[in-house]
């Protein structure tokens, strides 16, 4: 019997005490019959986090704990980690999402040592709250047969929770821009997706959690839809030229919607506004800026109207 590739499955965490050890045993019970090892980067926890994953890795060698001495950022944390898995094939699960089904590594792992040409695979989730009940059906919806870069970058594409990759689509330094931005997700997997297509497998696995700690979570949908738009647009922008003229229809599509969550939240939201300004080009900031003056001035002059005529 061929034996089988070695997995690492990348554990970032922060403050995730009420759910890491949920996490790490939904790990652990993994059926995978190859080699296993569980590496977890807490970003300088506050909490309880690390006490915990010490006292679950003491039942299990397979998981090793490193603490930064500093809180970093999702970005930088990756990076970090990512330089300490060196198995072919890569998992993730932040600390306090989990796995639902035992066989979900085995499966992943199966597509990539009967397809070379795919470097990832995901599966469906489910949203649950901070006790685990569930809130969602089955996400992220009708995926199609293969998944690519151009799926990606139009659509939400695949949870953290969810992906098996090839380690070795992530040997390329990233970006100074990756550490940059705040979801740095759609780097990680547009790399991956530049070496090879995705296949996704009809099986939920995993539960996404969906609570007030969580850094996604928390934003608004203004916020997060600026957020899903700028980072893609940035991916974009550290593409070669070539490939980057391969996304230009893509690209511009982007632009303009990005231009119009802004230009909604100049009337909604002036810190939002100022906060992702700087992602806008120079004509388009001076639009937005002026229609704002503009539709002002037209409201000034309708409330002064109706105080004299009133």
């Amino acid at each position: 019997m061929t034996p089988r590739k070695g997995i690492s499955v990348l554990v970032l965490t922060y403050n995730h005490e009420k759910y890491i050890e949920e996490c790490l045993k939904s790990i652990a019970a993994q059926d995978y019959p190859g080699p296993l090892e569980i590496k977890v980067f807490d970003d300088a926890s506050t909490d309880g986090t690390a006490h915990l994953v010490r006292a679950v890795s003491e039942q299990d060698p397979r998981i090793t704990l490193t603490v930064r001495n500093r809180n970093t950022g999702a970005a930088k944390n990756f990076a970090e980690a990512l330089r300490a898995c060196s198995a072919p094939y890569l998992a993730f699960c932040e600390g306090d999402d989990y796995w639902i089904r035992t066989d979900k590594l085995s499966m992943q792992a199966d597509v990539l040592d009967r397809s070379p040409e795919t470097a990832l695979v995901y599966t469906d989730y489910e949203s649950g709250d901070a006790d685990g009940h569930v809130l969602s059906g089955r996400m992220p919806g009708p995926q199609p047969e293969v998944f690519e870069l151009a799926d990606l970058l139009t659509d939400h594409g695949p949870s953290t929770l969810t992906v098996m990759v090839r380690r070795s689509a992530l040997n390329a330094a990233f970006p100074k821009v990756f550490f940059e931005v705040p979801n740095p997700d759609v780097f990680i997997f547009g790399a991956v997706l530049l070496t090879g297509a995705a296949k996704h497998i009809p099986e939920v696995t995993g539960i996404h959690r969906l609570h007030e700690g969580g850094i996604w979570s928390a934003r608004s949908a203004t916020e997060k839809k600026l957020m899903r738009l700028g980072t893609r647009l940035a991916f974009l922008s550290t593409l070669p030229a070539e490939s980057r003229k391969t996304y230009a229809a893509v690209e511009k599509k982007l632009r303009r919607a990005f231009e119009s969550a802004m230009y909604a939240a100049a009337y909604t939201d002036t810190a939002l506004f100022k906060k992702y300004s700087g992602r806008l080009s120079k004509g388009a900031l001076r639009k937005i800026l002026w229609n704002r003056r503009l539709a002002d001035l037209k409201k000034r002059i309708r409330q002064a109207t109706n105080s004299r005529e009133g």
